[in-house]
């Protein structure tokens, strides 16, 4: 399905929001310190197994600003992910990201060096990234702090033009939250905001579904897209299902003189199909059916 529209409420089956409850970890600081924060999330960090969020409300800029920092000099090569929201002041962090949380990561890169839509200058002109972090930030999200799970920023600019975000045990408004700071905070810059959000039944079974977003003539967010990874459509409609992005939502400002801003670059499913599938049965699972 491809859509234009107005952005609401999405439901999800009751073993999926019991995961997100249940994963999602929402805590106060409880003096309002910067060492007593660090203290708290390297006590967790100490202990964690598996992929976990951590989300701490009421951070003020300079304390989120120091605890960052901190942490910064002590994770090293940790897998770690760190973001700030200034407007909801809240510090977010995912410990151990898995690989089904990353699995897109090698879809979009392959998805965009193998395009048949872009020259290679084109293709050399953007950086694919992941885990970098960026702050220049417009208000109301000025001094937010943000790692995207990947990103997309054509040569010379400072802000991605697209952006992707997963959620495995992040909870969907959370990657709302998110993927309003990208759209709104980096107005001018970011052109559109990928929402993956994956599920795990109590059976182990994997759903996963795919949302696109960007910012409508009024500045309002609207979904473009939203298309179901797993459970596994008809072979015929997995086939043909792509996320189409415009050459003018991938290099926004820094588009090539004379290139077509509405030719479309088709991002295949079923190629982010077969990986995902891969890389939850490393890890124990399987897809829903």
């Amino acid at each position: 399905m491809s859509t234009e529209e107005a952005v609401g409420p999405k439901s999800f089956d009751r073993d999926s929001a019991q995961q997100e409850l249940k994963s999602a970890l929402y805590e106060g600081n409880k003096d309002g310190s910067p060492s007593s924060l660090i203290d708290q999330i390297w006590h967790e960090f100490s202990t964690v197994t598996e992929e976990r969020v951590l989300v701490y409300k009421d951070v003020d800029i300079k304390t989120a600003h120091a605890v960052i920092d901190e942490l910064d000099r002590r994770k090293e090569d940790t897998a770690l992910r760190l973001g700030y929201n200034s407007l909801l002041k809240t510090l977010k962090l995912v410990l151990m990201p898995s690989q089904i949380h990353d699995s897109h990561q090698p879809w979009l890169i392959n998805s965009i060096l193998d395009s048949g839509h872009l020259t290679r200058q084109e293709r050399k002109s953007l950086r694919i990234l992941s885990s970098t972090r960026f702050e220049s930030f417009r208000p109301p999200y000025a001094s937010s702090r943000k790692e995207p799970d990947q990103c997309i920023r054509p040569a010379g600019m400072l802000l991605p033009t697209l952006v992707v975000e997963s959620g495995w045990s992040e909870s969907l408004p959370e990657l709302y939250h998110d993927r309003d700071l990208w759209l709104t905070g980096g107005a001018g810059s970011v052109q559109v905001v990928m929402i993956l959000k994956w599920s795990k039944s109590s059976a182990g079974q994997v759903k996963g579904d795919i949302e696109v977003f960007d910012l409508d003539h009024f500045g309002n967010v609207r979904r473009l897209q939203q298309q179901t990874i797993f459970p596994f459509p008809p072979a015929p409609i997995a086939a043909s299902q792509n996320i189409y992005i415009t050459k003018g939502q991938l290099f926004g400002s820094a588009l090539p003189a004379g290139q077509n801003p509405a030719a479309a670059v088709h991002l295949n499913l079923d190629d982010l199909r077969q990986i995902a599938d891969e890389y939850m049965r490393y890890e124990g699972y399987v897809p829903a059916s």
